[in-house]
Formats: structure tokens, sequence, C-alpha cells
């Protein structure tokens, strides 16, 4: 695809470019992306609606074993058709082949759930190590530990997450090289992304704000066939009858699959963004560079004619 990667740009002008990149190319991508695109929708549908679904008949207590297994089976299938698409998303970006971003994506993908399982472990070792010395404390003691909880997971979160930004400079550098490999372009390249923090999170950010506002308007399907199917389980089970319509599960996927199909164009444009975030940060150190070499080659010009 035509575009101008190594080009300094701000905050907004990564987002733009990301977008108008997506909306030039949109045919490109459904023509040469459609399957991965497609299985993509379909798992993702097939996972949101499967937890609603079952959200809606459980009313609050714990899944069978049975479920619980399937939807882990949708979580990995889910994890594998993204891999898959951002795959080949990627392929449209660089030279470097399907087969090679795809061995990339995965070694990504896999250190990310690694890091977030230890991550996640070790916060809910903590929560009960908090709530464990909080039992035999006063009751205004035991109060302030059960803030101290509530506060634990999103502050924690969150700089966790501020603190891997860097990474998502150093993840495309390894994608787009040609020679790259995983422990010095993206373990090394956190240092470099690491002095562009600001730039990177504000970006990120800002991308952030504008989907969460798009899904919200997004999911209002979904809340509303949640709100009808918890409105019927809750009549079921005062003894009035079910009054949900026999295809009600076929709409509840449907609608699931379609707005995994819309999510995906932001997966996509996200792509494009962190493209445009690696190609601006290149160009500020190339950029830095040549700044280095004008200024070593006027100071020895200079000693050369003190001599």
């Amino acid at each position: 695809m035509e575009n101008d990667l190594y080009k300094n740009r701000s905050i907004s002008g990564c987002i733009k470019a990301g977008y108008l990149l997506f909306c030039s190319n949109v045919m490109t991508i459904l023509r040469k992306n459609w399957l991965s695109l497609l299985v993509f929708s379909v798992m993702g549908g097939a996972y949101l609606a499967f937890g609603l679904t079952n959200a809606m008949h459980t009313m609050g207590n714990s899944l069978p074993t049975g479920k619980l297994v399937t939807f882990g089976l949708l979580n990995v299938l889910l994890l594998c058709a993204s891999v898959w698409y951002m795959a080949r998303t990627t392929t449209l970006l660089n030279e470097n082949g399907f087969a090679c971003n795809l061995k990339r994506i995965a070694k990504l993908q896999l250190a990310y759930v690694v890091f977030m399982g230890i991550v996640s472990l070790l916060l809910t070792a903590a929560t009960l190590s908090i709530s464990d010395g909080q039992k035999p404390a006063p009751a205004a003691v035991g109060t302030a530990g059960m803030g101290l909880q509530a506060w634990l997971y999103p502050v924690a979160w969150l700089i966790i997450l501020i603190a891997m930004a860097p990474f998502a400079y150093s993840s495309m550098r390894y994608i787009q090289e040609k020679e790259a490999k995983f422990k010095t372009h993206v373990l090394g390249g956190y240092r470099t992304g690491l002095r562009r923090i600001g730039f990177i999170v504000s970006t990120f950010f800002l991308y952030g704000i504008v989907i969460f506002f798009l899904t919200l308007i997004l999911l209002m399907p979904v809340y509303i066939l949640f709100m009808a199917s918890t409105l019927s389980q809750m009549g079921v089970q005062s003894g009035d009858p079910n009054t949900l319509p026999t295809y009600f599960p076929v709409l509840t996927y449907g609608t699931c699959i379609l707005i995994y199909f819309i999510c995906a164009a932001f997966l996509t444009v996200g792509i494009y963004v962190n493209y445009y975030v690696y190609g601006s940060i290149e160009a500020r150190r190339q950029a830095q560079s040549n700044r280095k070499a004008i200024q070593t080659e006027a100071a020895e010009a200079s000693n050369k004619d003190e001599h």
C-alpha cells in the first residue's frame, strides 16, 4: 500500500494518517484479508455471544465446568484468529512475507499473554495477602484495607500499561525490519521507546478515547439484547412464560459477529496508527543523528581552522 512512513508527525497526525491509510485501502484489505477477517469476526462474535448468553442464564452463578472449557477454547481460538488477521494486515505494510509476519506476531502475542498472566497472578496474590492481613484488624482498619484493595487493581494496571507503552514502538520495529530479532528489537528497542513514552502514550490515549465512545455506541444492540434476555429470565424464575422469540439466540450471535466485524476496522486502524508512530519516531531519530553528524563535522572543521 502506498504510504509515507518515515515522516515526523504529531499525535493527531499519526491518528489521521492511520485513518486515511485504512479508508484509502478498504477494498484492498477486504480483497486480500477476507478469510482471516471472516474467521476473526466469527470467533470474536461467538466468544462475545457465548459469554453474554451464559451471563444471562446463570444470573450471577458460576458456570458449569463444560461451559468454562468451551469459553476458554473460544478465547484461545479468538487469540489465534487475531494473530492471523494481524499478520495478514501487517503483510500489506512490509515485504517480509506472511510467514515471517505470522511468526513474529505469534511470538509477540505469546509473550504478551505470558506477561499478563504473571502480572494477574501477582496482583491477585497481593490482593489476597492484603485481605488476609486485614481479617483480625478493627473495623476501621478493615474498611481502609477494602479501600486499598479497590484501588490496587486499577492503579497497578494503569502503571503497567504505561510502562508497556514503549513496546508499541519496539514491537512494530520488530515486525517491520527484515533481519529483526526478538531480543535485540523488542527488548532492546524498549529503551528507545521509553525516551518517546510521552508521544506514544498521548497518541494511544487520544485514539483510545475515540474508540471508547465509538464502542459504546456500537455495543448498544448488545445492551438491548442483554436487558431483554435478563428481564425474560427474571420472569421465568418468577413463574412467567419465556417471552423471547425462538430466533433470539441466532439474533444474539449474528449481532455479535457483526459487531466484531466492525471492531476489526478499529483494530486495523490501531495497527496503522502504531505503524505511523514507529515511522515518526524513526524519522526523529534520523533527524537527531543528522544533527549530531553536522555538529561533529562543524566541530572538526573548527578545530582544523584553529590549527
